[in-house]
Formats: structure tokens, sequence, C-alpha cells
């Protein structure tokens, strides 16, 4: 039984629901509206910050595990606003943000790591009771698809929802590269930050229908690594190996992608373009990473050496792209 009457929640919201019970019982093999979203964050948000400079600017970040957007805030960033094609991902953002603005460290490390040191789901990972003091904190059409759909998850062992037992839930690897979790301290300054603010704006769209939902301009526009899915995608149904087809997708996709977002980059901007993890730049000779007119910068990996494979490195590069400080117009 919810705690909410269903007459008066959100179409949409109902909708979600749908959707979601359907991803419960069947994983999508693309990138949908509703699909799987990772608990925590692949990237650091200490080594861009270096680079970009959150502070006194608007952003623009995918939400995806909602690591982003509380690092963007954690940074000082005047104005954070969130776009995803996976509606899914707006929950879960919205859940990070209520877990870390109600619950004290302790409790918010035992709520959102899901595994105990010998790899065995925790009790207390996305615990009903905890999550009923959520609820009062949560916008009410966020809390009544949680009070609703949560339930239902931990029947299915949240298979497909989420992924548990993937690596970036590993306990080194939430702290590393980002101090609000490896530290108490920091931890409650970003809450205090997060108590500050309303619930970030939520835009649902493709990257590459971006352009028709914004309405303003930002400071930053974050890509994480939505290019390289893309072209992932496109590269699924041909041998791998050829990497002038490669290069040709790489370039197609971002020159679509930058007639999204270019109109939306405020004069002094910054696009950060794309994060690869654990990759030394020796071994990135695609057109993406070597073209006159986007930035590549090496920051220390989040990840152990091994987690990348074969050509794993001790670093995660970070590409940007700044128009009016380097001069560079992106043409094609």
């Amino acid at each position: 039984m919810t705690l909410y009457k269903r007459n008066t929640v959100k179409d949409v919201t109902l909708e979600d629901l749908s959707g979601v019970r359907k991803l419960l019982k069947k994983a999508p093999l693309n990138y949908e509206k509703y699909s799987t979203s990772f608990l925590f964050s692949t990237e650091r948000q200490d080594g861009i910050n270096g680079i970009i400079d959150y502070r006194g600017k608007k952003v623009l970040t995918p939400a995806s595990s909602g690591d982003q957007y509380v690092g963007a805030v954690y940074y000082d960033a005047k104005e954070v606003e969130t776009y995803d094609i996976n509606r899914i991902t707006f929950y879960m953002t919205c859940l990070k943000i209520a877990s870390i603005r109600e619950l004290d460290y302790e409790e918010f490390i035992s709520f959102f790591t899901p595994l105990d040191e010998f790899g065995c789901l925790r009790k207390s990972f996305w615990n009903l009771g905890t999550l009923k003091r959520l609820l009062k904190i949560m916008p009410f059409d966020v809390a009544y698809f949680w009070d609703t759909i949560m339930f239902e998850a931990q029947k299915t062992g949240f298979l497909f929802l989420t992924v548990p037992e993937h690596n970036s839930n590993e306990l080194y690897n939430i702290k590393s590269g980002m101090p609000f979790y490896k530290n108490k301290e920091e931890y409650y300054k970003l809450q205090r930050k997060l108590r500050e603010r309303d619930y970030p704006r939520f835009i649902e769209s493709d990257l590459l229908s971006l352009k028709e939902k914004l309405s303003s301009s930002y400071d930053i526009i974050y890509l994480s690594n939505i290019i390289e899915c893309l072209v992932h995608l496109e590269l699924r149904n041909y041998y791998m190996g050829d990497a002038s087809l490669e290069n040709y997708h790489e370039r197609d996709i971002t020159e679509k992608v930058m007639q999204q977002v270019l109109p939306f980059l405020e004069e002094n901007g910054t696009i950060l373009v794309s994060y690869r993890a654990n990759r030394d730049y020796s071994y990135c000779l695609d057109w993406l990473y070597n073209n006159d007119f986007f930035e590549v910068y090496s920051i220390p990996s989040k990840y152990p050496r091994d987690f990348g494979g074969w050509n794993s490195g001790d670093t995660d590069l970070v590409l940007t792209y700044r128009p009016k400080k380097t001069g560079k117009i992106v043409q094609f």
C-alpha cells in the first residue's frame, strides 16, 4: 500500500512505473527511455573540476547516477540542470540527493552501497525502512515512484533496474576521486549545499535531439561518454578493427552532437566532450582524441589499472572543447 492517492499522481509518473515494471522482467538491448541505471559514476569529479572549474557556472550534465550533478553542486556550480534519454536516471538522481540530504555519512554508505566485503547484497541496501524517511523530502511524484516500485524491485534482486555487482559499486571505487564520498567532513559539506537547493530540472532527451528541448545557455555542457556510446552502437553491425570506419563515425556523430549543443554554449564556455577511463593517451589513435579542435587532459585513474582490460592505463582522459579559448571552431 503506497502513501499516495493514485489520482493525484501525474500521468508521466504512472507511465514511468509501467516502463520500469517491464524493465524488471527484461533488459533492453539499447539505451532507451527505460534502461538500467547505475548507482555510481565511472568518472572522478575532483579531476574533472580541476579542468573545467564548476564554481559559479551554469551547468548542463547527464542525470546518469546523479554523481555528475552532486559533483557540480559540491564544487559550487551556480546552477545545474540534467538531461538523459533514460527516465530512470531522473529518479535515481533524486533518490541520491534525498539520501545525502537526510542520512548521516555511515547511513548513506550503508543504504547506497549494495555489496558487503564478501560480495553479498547488504540487507541495508535500499532498505524499505530507510526509504520511508527519504520519501518525506522527495518531490511528490518521485516519492510515489519509489514507494511503489522499491518492494517490487527487491523481489527481483534489483535485476535490470540497476547492477549491484558492477565494479563502480565497490567501496574503493566509489570513494576514488570523490571527496564527498571518501571523507565524512566533505560529505557533510555536500549535504549542506544540497539542502539549500531544489531538486534539479530534468530534460528527457537523446543527445542527438537535445536542441529541441533547450531554452537557455550554459557555461559548461557535460557530454560524459555519450558520443563514444553512440559510435559503438553504429559499429556493432561491422567487423571490429576497421580504424577508418571508427574515425568516420566519430566525426559524423561529433558533428551532429555539436550542432545540437553549440548554440547553447556561452561565449567563454566549455564542453566536456568525452571521458575515457583507464587509458594511456598513447593507445588513443582514433580521430576523437586526435584532431585540431579538442584538448586532451590526463588525470589519475579512478579505478585500478587492470579495470580496463588489455590496454588499461593509470590515467583517465578528459576531452574538452573551448572554442573561445582556443580560437578553433569545429568544421567538418
